[in-house]
């Protein structure tokens, strides 16, 4: 039953990940790019910094990653992969993790495909823990394709996304795709690089789903260069409560692919 759960939980990604192939490719002419000089000079440098300006028609990538997660503040950490495909032109996301560790095996996967989230974690790939999609998964998704563009730099010249400054080290991100709009804000330490980014996503109690704020922090000795292309390669994610800054994700990229 493990084997056929696990083959069926496959199957699952695999036909998700053809659907946002082809959705990416079908808008290979219809995507809109921003005039370069029309960003801010923040934002020009970085891009330039990076390489992305070099790679505007990237239209995928994909990266593997090593993981530690827990689920609350007083859990024990547990070991996963993970394997991340992003697309460009249409933009959405699959992100599939299986864990390494733990009392038990967790296979998870997050997509974010045609401004529309979902979000399932099952154990054993067979019994579902987590099965969610709703308009706040849909939010927190958006946010999350925002937020990894880190990963992906030529998505940032895209139409769907537009920058303001705030600061001479921080800008306002504004991502409009479908029927969302969320915003974020990326500090850049003083050598230009992305080290920060926070915004404010659902966050799922025992009782109740609420905005928090949530915050990624990147180790800015960790960029690393990918077929040209340069990368942070180490976050930590964490979210704000009101007993105290709770870390609950560590992701380290040890490939990166780009089409």
């Amino acid at each position: 039953m493990i084997t056929w759960g696990a083959y069926n939980f496959q199957n699952m990604i695999s036909k998700e990940k053809q659907t946002l192939l082809v959705n990416n490719r079908d808008k290979f002419n219809d995507f809109q790019q921003q005039n370069f000089q029309s960003l801010p000079f923040l934002m020009q440098s970085y891009l330039q910094k990076v390489g992305a300006k070099n790679h505007q028609l990237i239209q995928s990538m994909q990266c593997d990653q090593l993981c530690m997660l827990r689920i609350s503040p007083d859990s024990d950490w547990i070991p996963c992969k993970a394997s991340h495909l992003a697309t460009l032109n249409d933009p959405g996301f699959i992100w599939q993790l299986k864990s390494q560790g733990g009392k038990m095996p967790l296979e998870g996967r997050d997509y974010y495909m045609r401004g529309k989230g979902a979000m399932l974690i099952s154990a054993f790939s067979l019994v579902p823990m987590v099965n969610a999609y709703n308009d706040q998964i849909d939010h927190s998704a958006a946010i999350r394709y925002l937020a990894e563009m880190i990963w992906y730099p030529p998505a940032m010249m895209r139409g769907y996304v537009t920058w303001k400054e705030l600061d001479k080290n921080i800008l306002q991100a504004t991502f409009k795709y479908d029927e969302n709009q969320v915003h974020a804000t990326f500090h850049f330490d003083n050598n230009g690089l992305i080290t920060k980014i926070n915004a404010d996503r659902y966050y799922q109690s025992s009782k109740t789903t609420v905005l928090k704020p949530w915050s990624a922090e990147i180790d800015p000795d960790s960029y690393k260069s990918f077929e040209g292309i340069l990368i942070p390669t180490r976050a930590k994610l964490i979210w704000t409560l009101e007993d105290g800054p709770f870390e609950w994700f560590k992701v380290n990229i040890t490939n990166a692919t780009f089409n």
